[in-house]
């Protein structure tokens, strides 16, 4: 918990976490390519899961399905 009374710069510190953040959230080509594709409309769950019970499971996702519907 910071007090009022301690120096906190706001600006330094988000600059780090972004920084950070940026270095960490690096996608891979299939996840640039899910993406992608989930955005023209394509749902291809498989470019992000390659086991086939999760696959079972999110392959008819109500709210991808809705999003992606053409």
């Amino acid at each position: 918990m910071i007090k009022s009374k301690d120096d906190f710069d706001l600006e330094t510190t988000k600059k780090t976490v972004k920084s950070y953040i940026t270095d960490l959230m690096v996608l891979t080509k299939d996840e640039n390519e899910f993406l992608d594709r989930f955005e023209i409309g394509d749902y291809l769950p498989e470019l992000l899961f390659k086991d086939k019970k999760i696959l079972a499971r999110i392959k008819e996702h109500p709210m991808a399905l809705w999003k992606t519907r053409k």
